[in-house]
């Protein structure tokens, strides 16, 4: 989890801001939530770009939230029993 960051860009062929994940990061974490478009995108400065990636940021969220959910209940049981070890006096 602590691998993927979320970022906002600024998209460069429209001026739209966007906001998600990087795809080659969430390729090393989840590569099945990352599709491959077969051709090759053209930029409008020309630039073109091979090898378009796209992730599936619905499932890659629901994913994390869930495993984030998961470690603070695990943290906040590991903390209700040391709160009951010290009202009891151990």
């Amino acid at each position: 989890m602590k691998k993927l960051r979320g970022y906002s860009w600024r998209r460069l062929d429209s001026g739209v801001t966007g906001f998600g994940f990087i795809a080659q990061e969430v390729q090393e974490v989840f590569p099945e939530a990352v599709n491959h478009f077969g051709q090759a995108m053209t930029m409008e400065d020309g630039t073109e770009v091979k090898d378009v990636l796209s992730v599936d940021t619905t499932g890659v969220s629901a994913a994390l939230h869930h495993e984030a959910i998961l470690a603070l209940m695990d943290e906040v049981s590991a903390i209700k029993i040391v709160i009951s070890e010290l009202a009891a006096g151990r």
